[in-house]
């Protein structure tokens, strides 16, 4: 009987034993990264003759603290080919290898006047277009905040540059009490409307510019 007891007690011992020792903590994990992390994609467009960069400022770092100030800013730009389509080539932000050269850095005093949660705007002239095959342009940024080391690229935004904008789309008239509705697709650009009568002796004469986002005028 007194046989059996110790068998048991030894038992509970070896489980007790297992329980400490599947309980043992490991090596320390390294910590999490203190770099800032991307807010919202950066955006490229062409505004007249030339293109702007709008790029969304960080508030959070990757360990979640909160962004207070950055210490850098590198802007990175490649071209590509578009496709066979004709559409703008997809762009990740492994394409922008750390060997890669920045064309715009920004540091000391006007980094720490960047406002997390702000927005960045970079314009440039838009590069000459008539060379072919057309050619795309992919933007990518990266941060440094106060304390903190360099993020790795963001999301790219591409642009495809043009000569111009185009003229505007889906262009109506449509009769009204008051006058002529004029309607077209809205474009990120002013829009200039002209009247003429067809054989007149002065050709089309200026009515208005029209504010950009704007799709209506009434004549």
């Amino acid at each position: 009987m007194r046989d059996l007891s110790r068998r048991r007690v030894a038992r509970v011992l070896i489980l007790a034993g297992l329980v400490v020792t599947c309980g043992k903590k490991g090596p320390p994990l390294p910590p999490a990264p203190r770099f800032p992390v991307e807010a919202d994609p950066p955006l490229a467009r062409q505004v007249g003759e030339r293109l702007e960069i709008r790029i969304p400022l960080p508030t959070r770092a990757a360990n979640g603290d909160a962004v207070e100030q950055f210490t850098g800013l590198k802007l990175y730009r490649i071209e590509r080919p578009l496709t066979a389509s004709g559409a703008p080539p997809l762009v990740r932000s492994w394409d922008f290898p750390d060997s890669l050269r920045p064309f715009r850095t920004i540091e000391g005093e006007e980094a720490a006047r960047l406002t997390p949660g702000g927005v960045l705007v970079h314009e440039e002239v838009v590069p000459p277009v008539g060379r072919q095959p057309p050619r795309a342009y992919a933007y990518a940024v990266r941060f440094r905040g106060r304390g903190r080391g360099w993020s790795p690229p963001f999301t790219a935004a591409v642009v495809v540059p043009s000569d111009g904008l185009p003229a505007p789309a889906l262009f109506t008239t449509a009769g009204e009490l008051e006058g002529v509705r004029l309607s077209w697709q809205a474009v990120d650009g002013p829009v200039a409307v002209f009247r003429g009568q067809a054989g007149g002796p002065v050709g089309f004469l200026p009515l208005k510019v029209v504010e950009a986002g704007t799709g209506t005028y009434l004549d």
